[in-house]
């Protein structure tokens, strides 16, 4: 994984990044961690924030068995492409709270990325 290769200091695993990272929420599964945005709520993904030129939360509902259920997704769109791309988070009934100081960070580190749709 690039990620592992960028920062031999993770040791091949993401076990010991809670104390290191710019931004870390064990709940929804989101790392900030330098200049990578992580995932790993179903699978690991990574991305190079340095790379994104949009982001934002999106929110999935879907019925089963009488029920509707969220997903909720980080979708970027890199500087390079017009492809939207997803990341799926953790969903909780306070995703969108969870996530303020994730914004804020964001806003204040990479200033160049555009938040929202």
């Amino acid at each position: 994984m690039v990620l592992y290769q960028t920062y031999p200091e993770l040791q091949g695993n993401l076990e010991g990044i809670a104390d290191q990272a710019d931004y870390y929420d064990q709940d929804l599964k989101v790392i900030l961690y330098k200049n990578h945005l992580i995932t790993y709520f179903k699978g690991t993904q990574t991305v190079d924030l340095r790379e994104v030129e949009q982001i934002y939360l999106i929110e999935n509902s879907y019925h089963r068995y009488g029920f509707t259920n969220k997903v909720y997704q980080m979708c970027y769109i890199r500087k390079d492409s017009t492809k939207k791309y997803n990341m799926t988070i953790r969903t909780t009934r306070t995703v969108q709270e969870q996530l303020e100081g994730f914004w804020e960070l964001l806003m204040e580190e990479f200033p160049d990325i555009r938040l929202g749709v």
